[in-house]
Formats: structure tokens, sequence, C-alpha cells
């Protein structure tokens, strides 16, 4: 569904601008207001309180184009930004008992995500192996009438303003056990980080 894309994230602030390459098309999204607009910013749709627009829809509703834009940005937004996002004002974190997968024993941190942040819910789960990357994201998905979800970083890469920081990512349904079956991806994306100032 999102293939060949490009996005921003600010790292110090929740906005996620994504740029569909080669349509000459782009979202920009902040937590009250998600916009689709052209590449020289001429505003083609737009919604107020795009988190609204999911009330009330039971599992199999079909969405819109808005609707996919809004969950896609600020599902990247936090992506991106993990664990980070975890020292802004307003995060609770909770170290969890050590959690083993497969010869590995990873540290669980339980993380309750403020109000001013577009997540998927309000409570969720990380899971950081013994060098500290990010290996599980658990959450439920409050959008999509609390489905269960987890994100799973595929692949990590170095770069000179950030490192161990992953360049794919994929949502899929939790397993009872939480291991994890193969990827049943939703969104590859490739991740160019620039400087910028601050």
């Amino acid at each position: 569904m999102l293939q060949d894309i490009s996005i921003e994230a600010e790292l110090h602030k929740e906005r996620l601008t994504t740029h569909f390459n080669g349509q000459g098309l782009g979202t920009v999204f902040e937590p009250d207001r998600i916009t689709v607009q052209t590449e020289n910013g001429r505003l083609l749709d737009s919604r107020e309180d795009p988190r609204s627009a999911f009330r009330g829809h039971p599992r199999e509703t079909p969405g819109d184009g808005m609707h996919v834009a809004y969950l896609s940005s600020y599902a990247l937004s936090n992506y991106l930004t993990i664990p980070f996002r975890y020292t802004y004002s307003g995060f609770v974190t909770e170290e969890l008992a050590p959690w083993q997968e497969n010869g590995e024993e990873w540290q669980p941190l339980r993380v309750i995500v403020p109000d001013y942040i577009a997540s998927h819910s309000h409570e969720q789960v990380a899971y950081f192996d013994p060098d500290g990357l990010l290996r599980r994201h658990e959450y439920t998905v409050d959008v999509i009438a609390g489905a269960s979800g987890s994100s799973t970083p595929l692949t990590i890469v170095t770069s000179t303003e950030l490192s161990r920081l992953r360049n794919a990512e994929y949502m899929q349904p939790t397993p009872t056990n939480k291991r994890l079956r193969s990827p049943c991806g939703w969104l590859s994306a490739a991740v160019t980080f620039r400087s910028a100032p601050i």
C-alpha cells in the first residue's frame, strides 16, 4: 500500500511529511490535522481531528485515504523516534521482568503515552536487547477497534546522526505467546537522515 515513499520526521515535535515518490503528492501529519498536498504545497484535502474519524468503526469498516494517511503517519512518527520519544514530557516508563526469546534476554519497558501524542494506544511495551536495540514494540491499535499489533525492526543501519536505527517496520497481529510469525508487512520504507538545525 505505501511503497516508494520518502519521509521527513521531526524529533522534537510530532510532525511527519510523507512524499509519494514520482506522484507529485505528499501528506503532512500533525496530531490534530492531516493534509494531502502537491509537492509544491497546494492543498488537495485535509482532515481536522483525524482520530475522531475512526470513532464507532468496527474493525471491518473500510477506511478512506485520510484514515490510511493518519494511521501510517502517526505510526511512522512513533516508530522512528523510539526510544528518544520516551524522554518527552508526560511519558511514564516502567521496567518489566526480563523476557527470554530465541536464547536472548530482552528487557521489556512498559510505556504510558501522554494524551498529546498521537499513537496506537495509551499503554505499550517495548523490548530492548542487551545492546539497547529495540527488538519488538507491542500495542493495541485503538483506531482499529483495539486490534492487537506488534512492530519488529527488520534492518539496523548506521547513520552519522543516529546509529542503530531501523529502516523498515512491519505491523502484524500479536500471537498470544509473543513469538512472532514471519512478517506480513504493510509498509516498507527507506529512511534517510539529513542534518538539520535544532
